[in-house]
């Protein structure tokens, strides 16, 4: 391929993953925020009361809610107005989200606000791969599914989720404040969300207020070994192949 077309492939690529750029502010906005938002000093929280310590958990988790629906609303957009107004689309609902937490006096908002995030999310996450996808270099595209690649995909996708990446990362202030460190929580976490670590967002405040943080990141160690195991014997190595030697690979029994 000329280098000028490669270029232009690298850019229009890079300008439809900008969006994707945005949901990482959304997904890890939560980190520094919940310490402002449960703070004994009102004036840090534009809340009209504290939120009690489940309905910070509750607004951790409800953009997964979004993100369920995100990818349907996604997929219907890329099939009906194409996919690269289905790009510009998925910007609605996180625009709309940013717009709902800015605004927030109650806990209502910030988790309607969110749930728009998860829809972008969703959507985003769907359309942008599938637009890469069809402008990449590579001619043979080989479409349809089998079963096997199937679960290998949702196996890793289970053990990325339960490796406690959402919960670190939307709580990461707060573990670092009952941590005790001499640094300041807010820039230790600034430090941390550089190299982007994660845990499960829902039940994390509520494993660490019965049994102890400690108890839920031996759970999520527990799930990244056997998660390194299921790598290790299932998900097979596809350094040097052809599409059509990956896709006879999964095919096989």
């Amino acid at each position: 391929m000329e280098a000028g077309k490669l270029y232009r492939q690298y850019l229009v690529g890079a300008a439809a993953n900008i969006a994707i750029l945005c949901t990482g502010f959304s997904m890890g906005w939560t980190a520094p925020i919940n310490i402002k938002l449960t703070s004994n000093d009102t004036s840090m929280s534009p809340l009209e009361q504290t939120p009690s310590t489940d309905e910070i958990a509750w607004m951790g988790s409800v953009l997964n809610f979004g993100a369920i629906i995100g990818p349907f609303i996604g997929g219907f957009a890329a099939s009906t107005i194409g996919r690269k107004w289905g790009l510009m689309s998925s910007t609605i609902p996180l625009f709309v989200g940013w717009i709902l937490v800015a605004a927030a006096r109650n806990m209502a908002f910030l988790y309607a606000g969110r749930i728009f995030w998860g829809v972008a999310v969703g959507m985003l996450f769907t359309i942008s791969p599938m637009y890469c996808a069809e402008i990449a270099t590579i001619g043979d595209v080989f479409r349809g599914s089998n079963f096997k690649a199937f679960y290998i995909s949702c196996a890793l996708v289970f053990f990325q989720q339960f490796s406690g990446i959402n919960a670190v990362l939307f709580y990461m202030t707060d573990i670092f404040k009952a941590s005790g460190t001499d640094m300041e929580p807010s820039v230790a976490t600034i430090i941390i969300g550089a190299v982007q670590l994660c845990v499960t967002p829902r039940f994390f405040p509520s494993i660490s207020e019965s049994i102890g943080m400690h108890v839920g990141f031996f759970i999520f160690c527990a799930c990244c070994i056997a998660a390194f195991f299921f790598t290790l014997f299932v998900v097979p190595e596809t350094k040097g192949k052809s599409f059509l030697e990956i896709q006879q690979m999964l095919g096989a029994k």
